[in-house]
C-alpha cells in the first residue's frame, strides 16, 4: 500500500516541522613510508543506513513498498526506546595526488586535487512519534503523544578543493569549496499532542522550530570547507612503531545564496476537524502548499546567513603496511558534531591472508545505532588496491538487522 507508507513518511517528517522541525575511511588506513608513486588516483564511496529501532523487514517496506499490516507495527513499536535515532549516508570521493611535483618547491611535501558528492541526514523521535506515524491519531483518543527531543537534519552539497600532501608521512590538508543543494533541518524543544476522547479536537503545545528551502535549486549555498589528515609514529610495544591519525572532513559553512523559511514557534493550539490524512498531501511539509502550519498561525520567516555542514571527526591507530606481523589491530572513535550522533568507537583486527590478499573484521558502538559488526577485503595488483567491505555484516545479509552498510575503495599508482 504506497499510500499507507507515503503516511508514514510524510507524518513522521511533518511534525518534526511543526515543532520546528566524506567519504570517510571506514575501511581500514594504511599507512606505508616506503611506497612513492609519481601520480595517485583514489576513489571512494559508501551507502549507510542505520537505527536504533528500525529493523530492516520495516526499512524495506518504506523504501521498496510492501504492505505495512498490525502484527508488523506492533513488532516495531515493542522495538522502540525513549529515543530512537536514525542516520543515512551517501557519498562518493575522488582524489588525485602528486608526488612529482612539489608544492611551493618543498621537498616533503606536494600537490592534491579531490572532490565529492554527499547526501547525510540523521534525526531523533520518541516512541509516540512512531506510534502516530503507524497508527494515527484514532489510536491515542484521549491521550498525549510526547513529541520533546525529536529533530531531523539532512543535507546534500558537492565539493571541489585543492591542497597539498607530505609525500612521506601521507599526512594531508585540502581546503574546499562547497556547492549545498539541498538542506532542511529542525527540532522539538518541548512539545504534546493530545487528542480528545473524540478525536475531533488536538491540543498541541510546541516550542521549537523548521527550517527549508522554498523551491530546489541546484545551488542553495555557497561556501568553504576543510579536510586534514595528519599521521603520527609512537612507540607501539618493543622495537616497533604505529600511527595515530587525525582526520577531519568536511568541516565548514555555506553562505546562504537563496533564503531558507523558518517555521519557529513557542505556543499552545486548540484545533478543532484535524487529522493525519491532511498532512499526506500538498500541504505538507515538502509540498508546494504548506497550509497545515498557516492554519495554525504559524508563517513563516525568511533566514539568511551561515549554515554549517555535516562535519566528520575520527581519530584511531591505523595499519602499518610495512609490518611483518600477521594481525594487526585497529581501533579509535569517530563523531558527526552537527548531526543527531553520539561517539562512535570502532576496533577491528587485520591480517595479511595471502599474497596479495588482506582481509580483516570489525566492531563498533555508537552513532546512530547500537552494536555492529563488519568485515572487508582488499586486493593489491601491481598499480591497483581495490578494497570492499561492510560495516554491518548482519545487516546485509539479515532482514533483522538495523542498518545496511557498503564501501568501496580503489586506488592506481602510476
Amino acid at each position: 500500500m504506497k499510500t499507507s507508507i507515503r503516511l508514514s513518511l510524510v507524518t513522521l517528517f511533518l511534525l518534526n516541522g511543526i515543532s520546528s522541525t566524506s567519504a570517510q575511511d571506514f575501511l581500514p588506513v594504511f599507512q606505508d613510508t616506503l611506497v612513492s608513486t609519481k601520480q595517485e588516483i583514489r576513489l571512494n564511496g559508501r551507502a549507510d543506513l542505520f537505527s536504533t529501532s528500525l529493523r530492516n523487514d520495516f526499512s524495506k517496506r518504506i523504501f521498496l513498498g510492501g504492505i505495512i499490516d498490525d502484527a508488523m507495527k506492533s513488532s516495531v513499536m515493542d522495538r522502540h526506546k525513549p529515543i530512537n535515532r536514525f542516520s543515512f549516508d551517501a557519498q562518493s570521493e575522488f582524489e588525485y595526488r602528486s608526488s612529482s611535483k612539489s608544492f611551493f618547491k618543498s621537498k616533503e611535501w606536494s600537490w592534491l586535487v579531490r572532490g565529492g558528492v554527499y547526501a547525510i541526514g540523521s534525526g531523533v523521535y520518541s516512541t509516540d512519534l512512531m506510534g502516530l506515524t503507524l497508527n494515527g491519531n484514532q489510536t491515542y483518543l484521549g491521550d498525549t503523544l510526547q513529541m520533546a527531543g525529536t529533530g531531523f537534519n539532512y543535507y546534500s552539497f558537492q565539493k571541489i578543493g585543492f591542497g597539498f600532501h607530505n609525500r612521506k608521512t601521507k599526512s594531508s590538508f585540502a581546503l574546499n569549496l562547497v556547492n549545498l543543494s539541498s538542506a532542511f533541518n529542525g527540532n522539538v524543544y518541548d512539545g504534546a499532542l493530545r487528542n480528545s476522547a473524540h478525536g475531533d479536537t488536538l491540543f498541541l503545545a510546541v516550542d521549537g522550530q523548521f527550517n527549508r528551502f522554498e523551491n530546489a535549486r541546484f545551488s542553495s549555498g555557497i561556501g568553504f570547507a576543510i579536510d586534514f589528515d595528519f599521521r603520527i609514529p609512537f612507540n607501539w610495544g618493543e622495537n616497533k612503531t604505529a600511527y595515530i591519525q587525525f582526520q577531519a572532513k568536511n568541516l565548514g559553512f555555506t553562505f546562504l545564496t537563496q533564503p531558507m523559511q523558518r517555521y519557529e514557534t513557542d505556543s499552545n493550539w486548540v484545533y478543532n476537524g484535524f487529522s493525519v490524512d491532511q498532512l499526506t498531501q500538498e500541504n505538507g511539509p515538502f509540498g508546494s502548499d504548506f497550509s497545515v502550519l498557516d492554519s495554525l498561525g504559524i508563517s513563516p520567516k525568511n533566514r539568511r546567513g551561515i549554515l554549517a555542514l555535516p562535519g566528520f571527526l575520527q581519530i584511531g591507530k591505523i595499519i602499518d603496511a610495512q609490518s611483518n606481523a600477521r594481525f594487526q589491530a585497529f581501533y579509535g572513535v569517530r563523531v558527526y558534531p552537527s548531526l543527531f550522533f553520539i561517539p562512535q568507537a570502532y576496533a577491528g583486527v587485520h591480517s595479511k591472508l595471502a599474497e596479495n590478499w588482506v582481509g580483516g573484521l570489525s566492531a563498533s558502538y555508537g552513532g546512530t545505532g547500537n552494536f555492529r559488526g563488519g568485515l572487508y577485503a582488499g586486493f593489491t595488483k601491481q598499480n591497483w588496491q581495490i578494497s570492499v567491505g561492510t560495516e554491518d555484516l548482519f545487516g546485509l545479509i539479515s532482514n533483522s538487522g538495523f542498518g545496511y552498510s557498503a564501501q568501496t575503495r580503489v586506488k592506481f599508482s602510476f
